[in-house]
């Protein structure tokens, strides 16, 4: 994503602050990784130790609220976040924590089925979806 777009989506719905473009540029600087609170916490704080980790879990709600970030809850009860672009699954291993994402043809033939599903499910209205797949990594099971 763009800081252009990130921009247009922001000031759609919110105002635009110092301080979630700091937060998004932290992001954005490593847009495939998946990051945790502290994780930005510690990025931000390289050059803008000013920035509270309050300001950074209220930046994190708006982000969400808007697109801009998608919220992933892992079997190990954190909550990790990276900026939403296009539509992928997430593959975690159990043994070392690693998480790897799946963006190929299985995302919309996964959509697809729910899309057809959906006939059945006439008085819902699904709104997201997040799929895990929970395993072990090649380097993992080369261990075990």
């Amino acid at each position: 994503m763009t800081v252009s777009d990130f921009k247009q989506i922001i000031n759609g719905k919110y105002k635009m602050t110092r301080q979630r473009e700091i937060v998004f540029n932290a992001m954005n600087s490593k847009p495939h990784l998946h990051f945790t609170v502290e994780d930005i916490l510690d990025i931000v704080h390289e050059v803008h130790p000013e920035i509270g980790v309050a300001t950074i879990y209220r930046t994190l709600q708006i982000f969400i609220q808007t697109g801009i970030v998608q919220r992933l809850d892992l079997l190990n009860r954190r909550a990790y976040y990276e900026i939403s672009e296009q539509k992928h699954y997430h593959m975690i291993c159990l043994s070392c924590g690693a998480i790897v994402e799946v963006t190929d043809e299985a995302t919309e033939e996964v959509l697809n089925m729910v899309k057809i599903k959906k006939q059945v499910l006439n008085d819902f209205r699904v709104v997201d979806c997040q799929i895990y797949f929970y395993g072990y990594c090649k380097n993992c099971q080369a261990i075990s």
